[in-house]
C-alpha cells in the first residue's frame, strides 16, 4: 500500500527545496510512499520557474543573483512565482491514489478543498474559482503565475490567495502550492527581461490588484500560523494520521546531486 507521510520542513534555498520535492515524486513513483504532504518556507527569497519555462524569457537570473536572490526551476509546471513571506507545500501521490487518478482539474479541486477547509478554519472567507481569469494576454513572455487564475485556484474575492502548478510522471502526481501569507509577487516586476518601464508598470498593477496575501485578513499571521491547519485538514481527508519524517530521514546522498544539478542549472541562466 505504501506509506503515507508528512513532512514539517523549516527554511531553505530554492534548489534544497526543490530536490527534497523531486525525491519525493520518485518515491511516489517507486511506491515507497502513497502520499506524502510536505510544507517548508524559503530563504533566502527566490523565483522559481516551471519545468518547461525559457528562463531567459522570464527571469533576469544576473539581477536577481545581485539582489541576493534565488532561482530555481521546479519539477512542476506553471510560470514564474516569487517565494518570500509565504507557507508553500507539497503533494506527492502514487500511481492509483486518488490525487493522482483523476484530471488536472480534479486534482486541484481535491486540493483546493482542503485548502479551502485550512484557511476557512483561520477565518479566511476563501473559494474556489469557477472560471479561469486572465489579467495579460496568454503567451506573453514575463508573465507570472500570480498574474491570471484558473479553475479550483484558491480565491478570496475575485483575488489569488495560493498559486498551484502540476507534475506527473508514470502515472504519479506532484503538486506545489504557495499560500501567499504577505504579497511579495509585485517584486516580480523588478526582474522582468528586456522589459519597458510601461510593462513593468502593468505586471506590478496586476499583481498588486489581483493578489492578496493572509496578512490582509489577519494582521499579524506567520507561515508557521498556517502549518497546523494544514496539515490537520489534509489527515482529515486521507482518514489517517500520516507518519511523521523529518528531512534527515530521507536519501541524503540524492538529495545532494538533485539540489547541486539544481544549482548548476540557475548559475548557467543570462
Amino acid at each position: 500500500m505504501g506509506r503515507i507521510i508528512e513532512i514539517r520542513s523549516g527554511a531553505s534555498g530554492g534548489p534544497w527545496n526543490m530536490a527534497v520535492d523531486s525525491l519525493l515524486l520518485s518515491m511516489a513513483e517507486s511506491g515507497a510512499i502513497r502520499f506524502a504532504l510536505r510544507t517548508y518556507t524559503w530563504k533566502p527569497a527566490c523565483v522559481s520557474i516551471g519545468r518547461l519555462q525559457d528562463p531567459s524569457r522570464e527571469i533576469s537570473a544576473g539581477a536577481l543573483r545581485a539582489a541576493g536572490v534565488g532561482a530555481v526551476r521546479r519539477p512542476t509546471g506553471g510560470r514564474a512565482v516569487w517565494h518570500e513571506n509565504e507557507l508553500t507545500y507539497c503533494i506527492a501521490a502514487a500511481p492509483g491514489h486518488p490525487a493522482a487518478s483523476g484530471s488536472i482539474e480534479q486534482s486541484l479541486a481535491m486540493t483546493g478543498g482542503m485548502l479551502v477547509e485550512a484557511l476557512g478554519s483561520l477565518g479566511v472567507p476563501a473559494t474556489l474559482a469557477r472560471a479561469d481569469r486572465h489579467h495579460l494576454p496568454r503567451g506573453t513572455a514575463s508573465n507570472p503565475c500570480f498574474t491570471s487564475h484558473g479553475r479550483m485556484e484558491v480565491i478570496v474575492s475575485g483575488c489569488k490567495v495560493v498559486g498551484n502548478a502540476q507534475a506527473r510522471r508514470r502515472g504519479a502526481f506532484l503538486e506545489h502550492g504557495s499560500i501567499i501569507v504577505h504579497n511579495d509577487q509585485v517584486r516580480l516586476a523588478d526582474f522582468l527581461p528586456g522589459a519597458d518601464a510601461g510593462s513593468r508598470r502593468s505586471v506590478r498593477d496586476v499583481l498588486s490588484s489581483g493578489v492578496r496575501g493572509l496578512g490582509d485578513f489577519i494582521p499579524g499571521i506567520t507561515p508557521g500560523d498556517v502549518r497546523e491547519p494544514l496539515h490537520s485538514a489534509f489527515a482529515r481527508a486521507a482518514g489517517c494520521t500520516p507518519e511523521a519524517l523529518e528531512e534527515g530521514d530521507l536519501d541524503a546522498s540524492r538529495l545532494g546531486a538533485v539540489r547541486d544539478s539544481l544549482e548548476r542549472e540557475a548559475l548557467g541562466w543570462e
